[in-house]
This record gives C-alpha cells, sequence and structure tokens, in this order.
C-alpha cells in the first residue's frame, strides 16, 4: 500500500506489537489504535490521521425549562373583634420556591460536559453543538471520540426513558348496609 500520513501525526511514535494469524487490517487496526490514530484504505492507499469528525444527533429540542412557585398573603384574613381592645387576629404566610436555572438548560450542560471529556483542547479537536438541529459535531482523537460516544449514548438512554402507568378507576357506592367498610 502506497502511504498518506496527516502533518500532525508523529511519524516516530514507537509501537511494539506480537501477532500471530491475523489480518492486514487486523494489525493495522491494532497497531494505530495503540498509537490514538485513525487509519482508512482507499485505493491502494493508507491513510493515517490523529483525528476525524463525527456527527451525533440527540434530537431534544432547544427548550429552556424554569419553574416558580409563590404562595403568601393575609392567611389569616386579618381579623379583629369589638373597638373596646378585644383580640387582633392578624398574620402572613410566605414561601418562594425556584428551580435551579442552570440544571435546565440541557444544551450548556451538554456542551460544558463534551469540552471536560475533551480536556485541554490541542491541535485540531473541537465540537460544535448545534441546538436548533439537536446535532453535535465532534472532530477528536480516537480515544476522545470514544469517551464522547459512550457519553452520548448514555445520554439517549436516559433521555428516551419511558414510564408505564396502568391505572384502574374504581367506583365505589356506599349506603346504610354496608357498615363494616372497604377492604
Amino acid at each position: 500500500l502506497n502511504l498518506s500520513i496527516d502533518s500532525d501525526v508523529n511519524a516516530e511514535t514507537p509501537v511494539t506489537l506480537t501477532v500471530k494469524n491475523v489480518t492486514a487490517e487486523d494489525a493495522l487496526n491494532r497497531v494505530l489504535a495503540s498509537a490514538d490514530y485513525f487509519f482508512a484504505v482507499k485505493n491502494n492507499m493508507l491513510f493515517v490521521k490523529s483525528t476525524t469528525t463525527k456527527t451525533y444527533e440527540l434530537g431534544f429540542p432547544a427548550v429552556v425549562q424554569t419553574y416558580n412557585t409563590d404562595l403568601g398573603g393575609d392567611m389569616l384574613g386579618g381579623a379583629t373583634t369589638g373597638s373596646t381592645g378585644g383580640t387582633m387576629v392578624k398574620g402572613n404566610i410566605a414561601q418562594k420556591t425556584e428551580s435551579d436555572k442552570s440544571a435546565y438548560n440541557f444544551w450548556d450542560v451538554i456542551e460544558k460536559s463534551l469540552d471536560k471529556i475533551i480536556g485541554a483542547k490541542t491541535g485540531p479537536q473541537q465540537i460544535t453543538v448545534n441546538r436548533l438541529t439537536g446535532t453535535i459535531v465532534v472532530t477528536a482523537t480516537k480515544k476522545n471520540l470514544e469517551k464522547i460516544e459512550n457519553y452520548l449514548n448514555t445520554i439517549k438512554k436516559v433521555i428516551n426513558r419511558q414510564v408505564l402507568i396502568e391505572a384502574k378507576i374504581i367506583e365505589v357506592t356506599l349506603s346504610d348496609g354496608l357498615q363494616f367498610g372497604i377492604n
């Protein structure tokens, strides 16, 4: 095979390998995987490169969810009795609950997680997230691409979880003849 090596591939990387009874493709795959490189064979040419680009689809809508609840006011009615110094009952009850807005921003969390998986972006490694289409384009080394693929497959499994709920509605009419209640 003729050999074409990308400029960012270190051709001097030492690899030690002992193989017996394997195909040339299996041997190439093993040698280049241990050096964290990709390869392709086309038209009697062996192409070796350090990164490749892959597109993933999550299919999650670009939605930011928020949750707010307010409860409060003069719950006791501000009641007063008599004008001669009778008892006065007055009070306020207030409660406010808000969600963690950053926890519901799905795409920001995905981007930060993918950046951490790649770590320090060296060379041509990059991640592009298209929130509108729900796609992620990743250019990375072989090992980082495998980590990202595992992470995104886990995310897909979690997002697509469904719960089956079976409910039975039973109507009961009570009368004076039923003195023992319902079991």
